[in-house]
């Protein structure tokens, strides 16, 4: 089937459609247990689970605390990396060691500091340390990027329930704005890793279900060269984030789309070649030869819809 596709498609002409990530939240700790908020990031959680379509756009690393699983990471900030490039904003609460750490690593690379959100407190702001006059200067004088400062710190030092009240809200309306609703066309980067992991996505959408050699001898087609490890990585990412399921079936181990956007957008050589109906052919080719892949595609449609 994969002669037929490249038959009908430049596969040296694609393009990424408009991709709204997710929001990607970094701060202090949460505790949902806990009656009253611990942190200004546990409090922002809160007030973006009252809003569905936010929630379910919301990640937090804790979320995946099997990240160094079987080694697929060994590095944290490599990690956080990876979801932070399939993220629309990243929110950067200065309020523990670890976010001073994200901000460095953040404000460093190229492509997320746009999409950096970072909070502080007033008093933080104000004062003529290392995180002001560094990170946060270089993003508002560089990028234009203004930090959000609130007050949430009383004179001990400790969080300020009272002061911390309105801090939500306000923030869950910057992070609102920061959320782009028209996201422009481009070029797919071979090089790019949230375009390789999008890619992945669309394959495996493509073809229903694909095995880890299919899908690394697919993207070399599209000039893509990935190691096992690196796969693995991916792989790993798109599961956690939910855009595809691992389905085993005997000795085979499947990988089959959970969501059903397109994020490629194909330039077709033939008129009539038709990516709906070559779906459809591909799903009957495996209903006729390929039982365990169809019923790994059927099982997995079936969770989808319980």
């Amino acid at each position: 089937m994969w002669n037929k596709f490249e038959e009908g498609v430049h596969l040296e002409r694609i393009n990424m459609k408009p991709y709204e990530g997710f929001i990607f939240i970094c701060g202090g700790p949460s505790d949902v247990t806990q009656a009253n908020p611990i942190s200004v990031r546990d409090a922002l959680q809160r007030e973006l689970a009252k809003d569905r379509q936010l929630d379910a756009k919301t990640r937090i690393a804790e979320h995946y605390k099997d990240w160094s699983k079987d080694g697929v990471y060994s590095d944290l900030l490599e990690f956080e990396n990876h979801i932070a490039q399939l993220s629309s904003v990243i929110v950067l609460i200065i309020e523990s060691a670890g976010s001073i750490a994200e901000l460095g690593l953040f404000s460093a690379l190229e492509g997320f500091r746009e999409k950096l959100l970072v909070v502080v407190e007033t008093e933080h702001y104000n004062t003529a340390s290392f995180i002001r006059l560094g990170p946060i200067d270089y993003l508002e004088k560089s990028f234009r990027n203004i930090a959000e400062c609130h007050r949430w710190l009383n004179e001990h030092s400790q969080l300020d329930h009272h002061a911390l009240a309105e801090v939500p809200g306000e923030l869950v309306a910057a992070i609102r704005q920061r959320i782009k609703s028209e996201l422009p066309v481009r070029v797919f980067d071979p090089e790019r890793w949230a375009d390789v992991a999008l890619m992945i996505c669309e394959l495996i959408s493509l073809f229903s279900a694909l095995t880890f050699k299919e899908i690394q001898h697919y993207l070399k087609s599209v000039r893509v060269s990935v190691s096992d490890a690196q796969l693995h990585q991916h792989l790993y990412i798109l599961e956690r984030l939910e855009f595809i399921f691992m389905e085993p079936k005997g000795s085979q181990r499947f990988y089959v789309s959970r969501d059903e956007r397109s994020f490629v957008s194909f330039d077709t050589k033939i008129t009539s070649f038709d990516l709906i109906r070559f779906r459809l052919e591909v799903i009957k080719s495996y209903e006729k030869d390929d039982k365990k892949r169809s019923r790994a595609i059927q099982e997995v449609r079936r969770r989808n819809a319980s």
